[in-house]
């Protein structure tokens, strides 16, 4: 492995599962060649590049049986590292553009990745969902900066409408009282359909071991903030155990004489 100054060899054989004197497939190497790169643009290396050479080093031999063997060579191209130059939101109305920087794992200064960026996106989404903002989009672009190696990043959002929990209808249960399905939900009227809460409310009815399935949707036209939600459960069966006692004999034959 050559060209590799940001980060150690040792640290990049790691990535290489094929070793010598394993069978030779391409498609670990492959593996092992992506591996790498990714680590790199994970270090802030966008543009780094890893080349393979194959060598065949195979002894003189016409025998189909003597193995071959091949020297496998990389070349790493690092290019230009680059930073995070700055963290922008575009078409933030509805949240606090605050919170939604603490929901970053990227930050200006750092090296940039890509992983970073995608990770950052992901929570940003997260946020608007669990706020019941369901058609949310959030996108994320990048611009180069003002000197070499900044990248500046916005992430571009479409926020939608929020979707507010109007009447929960529970349906379904026939041995379970309502009560007991409503004590463990975590969606309240009034309040964002967030996904967080449906999920957590799921995982509490699921818990108790009562039901086969639970499901959990809204209804309501896409124009109107307010909509219904229904809680279907589906009861498991009823299991019953049986108790009995048994009085078990036996019979022993003996031989009765004549007493006539």
């Amino acid at each position: 492995i050559g060209g590799a100054q940001a980060l150690s060899e040792p640290v990049l054989r790691q990535r290489i599962t094929i070793q010598p004197d394993d069978p030779f497939a391409p498609s670990v190497l492959a593996a092992g060649i992506a591996s790498i790169t990714q680590l790199y643009q994970n270090s802030g290396f966008p543009a780094a590049r890893v080349d393979q050479a194959l060598v065949d080093v195979s002894a003189p031999s016409l025998s189909p049986e003597v193995p071959g063997a091949i020297e496998v060579a990389l070349r790493v191209t690092e290019g230009t590292r680059a930073t995070v130059s700055s963290i922008a939101f575009e078409g933030v109305h509805e949240l606090d553009e605050t919170a939604l920087h603490t929901a970053l794992t990227v930050a200006p200064g750092q090296p940039f990745s890509s992983a970073a960026v995608v990770a950052s996106r992901d929570a940003v989404l997260r946020r608007y969902l669990d706020e019941g903002y369901r058609q949310a989009q959030v996108e994320a672009r990048l611009d180069n900066g003002t000197t070499a190696g900044a990248i500046g990043v916005t992430f571009v959002l479409v926020e939608g409408r929020q979707t507010i929990v109007d009447r929960i209808l529970v349906v379904g249960n026939v041995r379970t009282s309502e009560d007991t399905i409503r004590r463990e939900l975590r969606i309240v009227r009034g309040q964002p359909f967030g996904l967080s809460r449906v999920f957590e409310s799921q995982r509490r009815l699921t818990a108790l071991g009562l039901f086969r399935s639970v499901r959990i949707v809204d209804l309501g036209q896409p124009n109107v903030s307010a909509h219904d939600v229904v809680i279907t459960v589906e009861e498991a069966p009823v299991t019953t155990m049986g108790y009995g006692a048994g009085l078990q004999g036996g019979q022993r034959l003996r031989s009765v004489g004549d007493t006539g």
